[in-house]
């Protein structure tokens, strides 16, 4: 899969204005919030000479859920000379092919900045020209600030051979030209590659290599399983498991539309978790952000700022989510959307990673007392976690239920509840939705929500008011 977003404002302003680090304040203390402060995913070059297999392998490694996002060298290439067409690459000068190759890394480093997982680059440490046929180093100062690390699908020549005469496009097809650009690929390693990390897969088997490789792009857990926490926060098949079943028993009409919503950020420009941690000295804020940054928005990242929350104990953590739910303030338009919606035909529900315990509590406040809420925040307090790719898995079974399917929310952590949705309505936020971009593209009806009417518009979503979301859910109710 290919993730690619149109970012068209200059790294620079781009940086300082959107991606400056947010401090929270409050009883003296300072907070920087994971989401808010810069954000740079690992950026690793996947090597290899042509015919390795290395675009088998990352469809492999993304089918069994990784959390990556890859994208070709190549398409890079394209997107910055506006073409589909690289067959006349060759044929520049070497100048207008580094000054090329300097916008394709430029495009790729800030589309790195939206991103909490590794980004996966597709590319080739050596080329063979197809003007003169002659073998170049593809590596030059560009690439040296591009990557972090660099991982070399190494495959013998004969097998690379075998799958070169299997494919259609145009490369060498004799023993002795592989071995030539092994050779060479190689010596570029041993000249540039001195001072990132380097690692070799050399499995020909297919689930060897995507083990091998999956190995290195996750993590390991940093807290072990142990038995002082409940089970579904050790394994995530049984927290989505308890997911499911919190779902099946909702009492859902047949082919009633189901509205999943995403709350912080989204019903209200601040963080529920942010709140409550801004109120608790004795909760470590680093210990919630640490999971992020090693793990991005994976279980394990949700996992672990669910335990760091539950140092505390089960009433005080309520104690402090009512004081932090009476500092909230929800968009107008949001209070709303959840009291049209409440009172319509389809089945709204929250779906957060933030504090459920603090958004029961807002909703009540609101007498929205019918909508249910998914969410996690203290394994003492609450029975299953949510993170990006529960949201997903939500979306997805309420839409294999024939419910049709709107999603609401404005971060990366929404993109693959958003994907399986019919309608995805992106709410706009304070960084103007760059890390969600890039996961909106193939979703067939996307709009956008300002839910303050003053916010400038962020993309060609069309706009849609939350007059017109209540509305669309009748819609569908009628057909």
């Amino acid at each position: 899969m290919v993730s690619i977003a149109i970012l068209a404002t200059p790294i620079e302003t781009y940086m300082q204005h959107y991606y400056a680090p947010i401090m929270l304040r409050r009883n003296g203390n300072t907070y920087t919030h994971p989401y808010l402060s810069i954000n740079v995913a690992r950026r690793i070059l996947f090597s290899g000479i042509q015919g390795a297999g290395k675009t088998t392998l990352l469809n492999e490694v993304k089918r069994l859920g990784v959390d990556c996002t890859a994208i070709s060298g190549s398409d890079a290439l394209r997107h910055v000379i506006g073409t589909s067409d690289l067959s006349d690459f060759d044929k520049f000068s070497e100048k207008e092919r580094t000054t090329f190759r300097g916008q394709a890394v430029d495009y790729l480093i800030e589309l790195s900045r939206t991103r909490a997982h590794p980004l996966i680059i597709d590319g080739h440490l050596i080329l063979r020209n197809r003007e003169t046929g002659e073998i170049e180093v593809n590596w030059n100062e560009h690439d040296q600030r591009l990557y972090t690390e660099i991982i070399v699908l190494n495959i013998d020549a004969e097998t690379i051979l075998e799958r070169r005469l299997g494919d259609t496009r145009e490369r060498a097809l004799n023993l002795e030209s592989v071995i030539e650009e092994s050779d060479a690929e190689m010596n570029a390693i041993e000249r540039f590659i001195v001072d990132k990390p380097l690692a070799f897969i050399e499995q020909t088997d297919l689930s060897l290599a995507t083990s091998e490789l999956r190995s290195i792009l996750e993590p390991k857990r940093r807290i072990e399983s142990n038995n002082e926490v409940p089970d579904w926060l050790n394994n995530p098949d049984n927290n989505r498991a308890n997911i499911l079943e919190f779902a099946t028993d909702l009492d859902i009409s047949d082919g009633q539309p189901v509205i999943l919503i995403d709350a912080d950020r989204t019903l209200t420009p601040l963080d529920s978790a942010a709140e409550l941690y801004s109120l608790v000295e004795s909760l470590s804020w680093d210990s919630f952000c640490a999971g992020f940054r090693h793990f991005g928005y994976s279980f394990e990242a949700f996992r672990e700022a669910v335990i760091a929350t539950s140092a505390i104990s089960a009433d005080s953590y309520r104690k402090y989510c009512a004081e932090a739910a009476n500092l909230i303030p929800l968009h107008p338009d949001a209070i709303n959307l959840l009291k049209g919606l409440c009172s319509g035909p389809g089945y709204p529900m929250i779906v957060t990673c933030g504090s459920p315990t603090i958004w029961r509590q807002l909703l009540d406040h609101h007498d929205c007392h019918e909508i249910p809420i998914f969410g996690g925040s203290h394994f003492a307090v609450d029975h299953f976690l949510i993170g990006k790719d529960e949201k997903g898995i939500l979306a997805h079974f309420f839409k294999e239920r024939d419910h049709p399917v709107i999603s609401i929310g404005d971060s990366e952590v929404d993109e693959l509840m958003m994907q399986q949705s019919d309608l995805a309505v992106m709410a706009h936020n304070h960084k103007h939705n760059r890390d969600l971009l890039p996961g909106l593209i193939g979703i067939r009806d996307v709009r956008q929500w300002s839910q303050t009417g003053e916010s400038e518009t962020i993309s060609d979503f069309d706009p849609i008011t939350f007059e017109q979301i209540i509305q669309t859910v009748e819609a569908i109710s009628n057909d």
